[in-house]
């Protein structure tokens, strides 16, 4: 397996699991709110900008699918409530 296939792979994997669960969370947390979610992206971006020491590329991957799944949820969260 190339390097770039297996690096694909983890990041669709952590994307899937995260999206999922952040499906899963805001079907089961009714009071759970976008404004909540945008806090929760703050934090993922900070923690990704304070990566000065480098974290090595499976812990990128894994923070870059996080961030990924948490920006496509939220706005098509926006755009459903948009909507409705």
């Amino acid at each position: 397996m190339e390097n770039k296939e297996w690096e694909q792979m983890e990041f669709d994997r952590v994307f899937d699991s995260v999206y999922q669960n952040l499906k899963d969370h805001r079907r089961l947390v009714p009071e759970y709110s976008i404004k909540d979610l945008e806090n929760f992206l703050e934090t993922l971006y900070i923690s990704d900008g304070n990566d000065w020491d480098g974290r090595g590329s499976v812990s990128s991957i894994k923070s870059n699918a996080t961030i990924a799944a948490c920006e496509t949820f939220l706005a098509e969260w926006r755009e459903a409530e948009k909507n409705n």
